[in-house]
């Protein structure tokens, strides 16, 4: 349990940025990079927030005396997080202009990342940035673009 914790802590930082600032919302036709960038550390920030709190609700020690496993912790609070809030709210901010591919490639290496944790929840104990982290490549590309979404 402490070493879920210590994962989802590392895997939260590493997912979001800290800007803890208004509330997401898509960005107009026509948003420059800028306005692009801070709406989305801000989906971010509210994300690694939830993931946050989801652990420590998720494995906080039951009445029963039962465990969670990471599996469990994947599928119910992890993916609703980062497919649902994270990932998905990115894509629906515009893109700036000529900067489409760009931030679709973003997105799309998120959903992979999301795929291959679904199929190994395991993974989610991967050093965040590693060979075995699922979520690496939409980091990389995102902090290359200059989101917070994947300090670590």
């Amino acid at each position: 349990m402490v070493m879920a914790m210590a994962v989802l802590t590392a895997l939260a930082l590493a997912a979001c940025g800290e800007d803890e600032g208004a509330s997401p919302t898509a960005t107009a036709s026509g948003a420059t990079k800028a306005e692009f960038v801070a709406a989305a550390n801000r989906i971010c920030a509210k994300a690694s927030a939830r993931l946050e709190s989801a652990g420590r609700s998720f494995f906080a020690p039951a009445p029963s005396g039962e465990v969670p496993t990471e599996r469990e912790f994947v599928e119910e609070r992890v993916v609703p997080i980062l497919g649902g809030q994270l990932i998905d709210g990115i894509a629906a901010l515009q893109a700036p202009p000529g900067d489409e591919a760009t931030v679709a490639a973003i997105v799309d290496a998120g959903r992979r990342g999301l795929a291959a944790l679904r199929s190994d929840p395991e993974s989610i104990k991967a050093e965040p940035g590693s060979a075995g982290d699922p979520l690496r490549e939409f980091g990389d590309l995102g902090r290359a673009y200059g989101l917070r979404c994947s300090d670590g």
